[in-house]
């Protein structure tokens, strides 16, 4: 004898299995036209009739009839535009652990009154821009090649001399290479009495 428990599982998976099949059913194709039931023009119906008469439904109390598309009171069709369209929009997202980033991009936007994506493009094609020309560079176009190499020399000359610091220099990693010598020497006769 069946429980209960079991004959409400059935009818459920009976419900189910015709709600999945109900649902499975291709969708008719629709056609614009008048409706066989109401004769009004509708955008759809199916087998002649139109949602309402097909359904049995009341057709709510704002309802407005659809127009047709080619009666004097269809609106008109938007006018194509002649320009090419725009370049469309990439959409660059920033993780929210670049905190200095995002403060970076909405300062300058709210500086200079911009949308966030100008900015961040400003911010970027500065990053991008080529690097401007040097001072010295503009110091060559301004003076002439003698004037340019008189400053150069005089900047050379000017320069400290180091030869005495690096001499000292030499003279200690002498002594250093000399000591280290000498420490292994004592090192290997110290390892030959323990041996």
């Amino acid at each position: 004898m069946s429980d209960v428990v079991d004959l409400a599982a059935q009818i459920e998976a009976d419900r189910i299995a015709r709600g999945v099949a109900a649902a499975a059913q291709p969708i008719a194709l629709g056609v614009p036209g008048e409706c066989d039931g109401c004769e009004w023009w509708m955008p759809r119906l199916v087998g002649g009739l139109c949602p309402y008469c097909r359904d049995g439904r009341p057709r709510p109390a704002d309802w407005e009839p659809p127009v047709p598309p080619n009666s004097p009171s269809a609106p008109a069709a938007p006018a194509i535009s002649k320009e090419p369209a725009p370049m469309s929009a990439k959409s660059i997202q920033l993780p929210a652990a670049a905190q200095s980033a995002i403060r970076k991009v909405t300062e300058l936007a709210a500086a200079k009154g911009m949308s966030i994506g100008q900015a961040a493009a400003e911010l970027i094609d500065r990053e991008i821009a080529p690097p401007a020309a040097e001072a010295p560079t503009v110091v060559a176009r301004t003076l002439g090649v003698p004037e340019l190499l008189d400053q150069l020399r005089a900047a050379f000359d000017d320069r400290p001399d180091h030869s005495a610091e690096l001499a000292a220099m030499t003279e200690r990693a002498t002594a250093a290479e000399t000591r280290a010598a000498a420490a292994e020497e004592k090192l290997a006769q110290f390892k030959a009495l323990l041996a």
